[in-house]
C-alpha cells in the first residue's frame, strides 16, 4: 500500500512541477484541444487534489449521500477512513523529500 501512495504522490508532484507535460496528458486523455478547457481542468486539479493524500472525510460523507445503496445513508464515514499509511510516510519524511511538504 505504501508503494501505491508513493507513486501516486510522486505523480501529483510531477503534475504540479511540469505544467506543460501535465496539460499534454490532460489533452491526450480528454481528447479536447481547447486551451481554455485544458487550463481549467489543470487548475481544478491543482486546487482540489489533496496533498499529502490523506482521506477526505467530507468526500466520503458526500459519496455516501449520493450512493444508491440504501444502507449507505446510515453508514459511519469514519469506518471508511484509514490514514495510517499516509501518516507513516509523512512521519518518515517522504512527502517533504519529494517537495510535497515544507
Amino acid at each position: 500500500m505504501a508503494s501505491f501512495f508513493k507513486g501516486y504522490s510522486e505523480g501529483i508532484q510531477r503534475f504540479l512541477q511540469d505544467k506543460a507535460t501535465a496539460k499534454k496528458i490532460i489533452q491526450q486523455y480528454t481528447r479536447d484541444s481547447a486551451d481554455d478547457i485544458i487550463e481549467a481542468t489543470y487548475q481544478y486539479s491543482v486546487d482540489y487534489v489533496v496533498r499529502p493524500p490523506f482521506a477526505n472525510r467530507e468526500g466520503i460523507v458526500e459519496t455516501l449521500k449520493l450512493s444508491t445503496v440504501p444502507e449507505a445513508s446510515k453508514a459511519n464515514p469514519d469506518h471508511f477512513i484509514d490514514n495510517s499509511v499516509v501518516k507513516s510516510l509523512e512521519e518518515q519524511g517522504f512527502f517533504r523529500q519529494i517537495g510535497m511538504q515544507k
